[in-house]
């Protein structure tokens, strides 16, 4: 499968600037919109081709990557489940106070937040 390369500009490249700021090339045109955002060149977006039709075989072994990525996300989720049972533990009738009752909500309300579909959205 090839590789697609990044489209960011080289940071050696200052002197060429003024012909590749005059010729529209898809790596100027994408570099222009994040640079008037405020955003760092490492901010452009790489872009990654689709796979060919076919290559997805669910049969063929997984590979190392895949298994280090799906014991990451195994971690992840653990710690996330470690995070809520701890919500899960305290009973709210036990909460007496104002400040006890906000903390208990702002943590409640963080896990919830964060697992909202609009969480990443600005």
């Amino acid at each position: 499968m090839p590789r697609a390369k990044s489209i960011a500009p080289a940071k050696s490249a200052p002197a060429a600037k003024s012909t590749a700021a005059t010729k529209s090339t898809p790596a100027t045109k994408s570099a222009v919109p994040a640079k008037a955002a405020g955003l760092a060149e490492a901010a452009v977006p790489i872009v990654v081709p689709r796979p060919e039709p076919g290559s997805h075989n669910p049969k063929r072994a997984a590979g190392k990557l895949l298994q280090a990525q799906t014991f990451h996300l195994r971690e992840a989720l653990i710690k996330h489940m470690a995070d809520l049972a701890a919500i899960l533990e305290i009973d709210p009738r036990s909460l007496k106070t104002e400040g006890e009752v906000s903390t208990y909500i702002g943590r409640a309300t963080a896990i919830l937040h964060a697992h909202h579909p609009r969480a990443n959205r600005k």
